[in-house]
């Protein structure tokens, strides 16, 4: 009976340690990445947010309008912080990783293009 009990003891040991590992394992899959992106707005910040969710491998994105911080958790084996940086910049916005493309910055609504020779635009 105390060698039952013993073995009863040690599979639950092993659940314990297997449980602790699984979850050190699978915090270990992601990463939290950050980096500066321009934008005004609350408009800016829906674009850079729903561009960066088209990035397979985002599971979190928030853009900080008063800092410019863009904070996203991904997982690191289906993308990279360059790959969202890169989405965010192809919908007009330059980002401290990669330029912002041309014609899409154009296309944002006035409010919206950061770069206006200084003046303040209107926030929303």
């Amino acid at each position: 009976m105390k060698t039952y009990f013993k073995y009863i003891g040690l599979f639950g040991l092993i659940l314990s340690f297997s449980s602790l590992f699984g979850q050190a394992e699978k915090s270990s899959k992601l990463e939290t990445i950050t980096f500066h992106v321009e934008g005004v707005c609350n408009m800016c910040k829906a674009r850079i947010e729903t561009a960066s969710y088209d990035v397979s491998g985002v599971k979190s994105a928030k853009w900080d309008k008063e800092t410019g911080i863009f904070t996203a958790v991904i997982v690191k084996k289906k993308t990279t912080r360059q790959k969202v940086a890169d989405a965010i910049a192809a919908v007009g916005y330059a980002n401290e990783l990669a330029e912002a493309n041309h014609e899409a910055y154009q296309k944002l609504p006035m409010c919206c293009q950061y770069d206006n020779g200084g003046e303040s635009p209107e926030k929303h």
